[in-house]
């Protein structure tokens, strides 16, 4: 063998050998980052659950405070901050139904329909990846959306009342009683 056969043979082992170390290096390194990756998903879960757990506390505190049963300055600092907020709310929600109660908009109206034949054929629509159905919707009531029919109206009243399902997670009736051991509903 000639001694360029040997050094080609020599490069050819040493890119072997560092191929081989590097795959081993790299295969360290995606088994150290999915043993991190699934540790990080372990904090992540705590972490919810410990927010859980911290929401739950303040709602029986805030609980134990509408009853007059909170005395620490610090806590009853925020429980007072939480009465503020919700007699704010309650404000704003008094000046909506006042400007609901003075509005000089109309009423929306819908048109009645008398034809109620398909705009296409179902064949048609199938390509389009559009919902079809052949069954006529039952009658609807004067003046009232056909079933499956949202107005512009009807989307904002879910609007708002979602909204203020959100702005309060804790109950505010003064009859409640908390329990230990027992979770509130949110």
């Amino acid at each position: 063998m000639s001694g360029f056969q040997r050094q080609v043979g020599d490069f050819f082992r040493r890119i072997g050998q560092h191929l081989r170390r590097g795959s081993e290096v790299a295969g360290q390194w995606i088994d150290e980052q999915a043993a991190i990756t699934q540790r990080l998903r372990a904090i992540r879960r705590l972490r919810a659950e410990q927010q859980s757990v911290l929401q739950t506390i303040g709602s029986k505190v805030y609980a134990l405070h509408r009853r007059g049963k909170v005395r620490n300055k610090d806590v009853l600092a925020e429980c007072q901050r939480i009465d503020e907020i919700v007699a704010h709310i309650a404000r704003i929600r008094s000046e909506i139904e006042d400007i609901k109660r003075q509005s000089s908009r109309p009423e929306i109206q819908l048109m009645e329909v008398e034809d109620e034949d398909l705009l296409v054929e179902p064949e048609e629509a199938e390509g389009s990846g559009a919902e079809v159905t052949t069954e006529a919707a039952p009658e609807a009531a004067e003046g009232a959306a056909p079933a499956g029919v949202e107005t512009t109206v009807e989307a904002s009243q879910e609007e708002h009342s979602s909204e203020t399902a959100r702005e309060l997670s804790v109950d505010l009736s003064e009859d409640e009683e908390v329990e230990e051991g027992e979770d509130k509903p949110q």
